[in-house]
């Protein structure tokens, strides 16, 4: 029931590849033959942002940046919210309730 209740948020945006994959790795080119040690580059989105999916309204953008200056083959993965249309996105529905005039009832006969 909580995988319903969730999304990725970096998935929902249309951006181009370099700003969206999150892992970039080496990996031995077979192609050369076994004993070659050539390599090859291959990239991947692996890292992820989760929020709640009814918040989806309040998502601006979600990408990946390269050249940070951190020690990892992993990108950061940044998203912007926008906090100000919140009280629209967990804003429960309006039920409509039927009002009775009480005095009426009591005073009119084609009503009893």
């Amino acid at each position: 029931w909580y995988q319903r209740r969730v999304r990725a948020c970096n998935t929902a945006f249309q951006h181009k590849s370099a700003h969206i994959t999150t892992y970039t790795g080496t990996v031995k080119d077979w192609s050369y033959g076994r004993r070659s040690k050539n390599t090859k580059d291959f990239y991947s989105q692996i890292d992820y942002i989760l929020c709640r999916r009814r918040s989806k309204s309040m998502l601006v953008n979600s990408r990946s940046y390269r050249g940070t200056t951190t020690d990892s083959d992993h990108r950061i993965v940044i998203t912007k919210v926008n906090l100000g249309i919140r009280f629209k996105a967990f804003k429960r529905p309006k039920t409509n309730t039927i009002k009775y005039d009480s005095g009426r009832l009591a005073s009119d006969k084609d009503v009893q």
